[in-house]
């Protein structure tokens, strides 16, 4: 800042003590110590204040240039969506049937499934193909005395019982 040699300084407290005197030499010399002091503090504070202005200038472009970016990345999926809705609006149009026109209508021949196979059994009726041999299996004989009707202590009802033994 300003640079005061020894001998400089020198002469001004020589000529302070002149022009002020002794009684009123150190309320001055203390009044100089705070301008000095709030001169300090404002040139610092300065200092950090452009330091500050700087530093947010540097953000600001570097804001700018992400911003900048972000727009570029918007803008394409932008378009990207736009594509992808008149794709989107394109098929659904091709797709929309006219209820004026009639459908069209893809009828295959129907097909002889049998005509396919290799050998094909000859047919015969169903009275002329063998029957297998039927043996005549014994049936079981129930005897009339064997369904007979009882008694019930129980109900006083008639039943009808089968008698194991007479089988």
């Amino acid at each position: 800042m300003l640079d005061f040699s020894l001998s400089e300084l020198a002469v001004v407290g020589t000529i302070a003590l002149v022009v002020l005197g002794p009684e009123r030499l150190p309320s001055a010399a203390r009044t100089a110590g705070r301008w000095i002091g709030k001169a300090r503090r404002f040139a610092t504070q300065m200092q950090q204040e452009l330091t500050s202005q700087l530093d947010a200038e540097e953000l600001r472009k570097e804001m700018s240039e992400h911003q900048r970016l972000l727009d570029e990345q918007m803008q394409e999926t932008r378009q990207a969506l736009a594509q992808v809705q008149r794709d989107t609006q394109h098929a659904l149009t091709d797709a929309t049937v006219d209820p004026t026109k009639p459908v069209p209508t893809v009828i295959a021949p129907p097909r002889d499934h049998y005509a396919q196979q290799d050998e094909v059994a000859p047919w015969r009726p169903v009275a002329s193909m063998p029957t297998p041999a039927v043996q005549d299996a014994p049936r079981p004989r129930i005897a009339a005395s064997a369904l007979r009707p009882t008694l019930s202590s129980d109900s006083n009802a008639a039943t009808t019982t089968r008698n194991a033994d007479d089988s």
